[in-house]
């Protein structure tokens, strides 16, 4: 019975001590949130991936994103201020932007992760508008900054970003093919431009001679 009585003692006892400890680890990690959330932005680290010799992106463009949001410059606003998932969708709305991560790291440094688009193709219109394409298949505007080096495709039928199931399939055989020029350093260099026939087909005109390669539809380009 007393032994029983002692066992008991020492089981409310060591219960005490985890729910005691438990309390006090909740408290302590309370405190290191509202410390973090009080504490101040000490600066901002921007790095821009993708893009490998054409940056239509620039640190400019991001602060000036960041800046939208916080109404001004971030740096030495409150941490737990900052609304970072909606800075990243404002990053988001830039078209060359395919995704934008924002965090803070242990030194209270906001870092900015930017995974910038990648032009394929530049195409211009029977029409005689121009656009770049990327590898999924967004329509990408001309840049003020840059010209990006991709293969040139002429006379493509619409100008429209709504197309008709032709011209979308018309667009993904232009994807392809501009994909298989890009990855052959030769074909890269000696391609000039690539016209599109009325058949959707495609004809090669090399940067040496006069004649054109025809290449028929992006099927079985080995």
């Amino acid at each position: 019975m007393e032994q029983t009585k002692r066992y008991s003692i020492k089981k409310i006892l060591l219960t005490t001590l985890w729910v005691v400890l438990g309390a006090a680890s909740v408290l302590l990690l309370a405190a290191a949130i509202r410390k973090k959330d009080t504490s101040r932005c000490k600066g901002v680290e921007i790095t821009i991936k993708g893009a490998d010799a054409n940056v239509f992106v620039d640190e400019a463009d991001i602060m000036q994103g960041i800046r939208q949001v916080e109404s001004g410059d971030p740096v030495g606003k409150p941490v737990g201020a900052f609304n970072l998932k909606m800075m990243e969708a404002q990053l988001e709305k830039n078209i060359w932007i395919k995704s934008a991560e924002l965090f803070f790291d242990n030194n209270q440094v906001l870092m900015v992760s930017i995974e910038e688009r990648q032009p394929i193709a530049r195409v211009f219109t029977m029409q005689g508008t121009s656009f770049y394409m990327d590898t999924a298949g967004i329509r990408l505007p001309l840049s003020e900054k840059l010209s990006a080096r991709v293969p040139v495709f002429t006379s493509f039928p619409s100008d429209k970003k709504v197309m008709a199931h032709s011209d979308s399939m018309l667009l993904k055989d232009v994807i392809k093919m501009a994909s298989y020029i890009m990855a052959d350093s030769f074909f890269m260099a000696q391609t000039a431009q690539v016209n599109i026939t009325p058949q959707a087909g495609f004809e090669l005109s090399p940067v040496i001679g006069d004649h054109t390669v025809a290449l028929g539809n992006a099927e079985d380009l080995e």
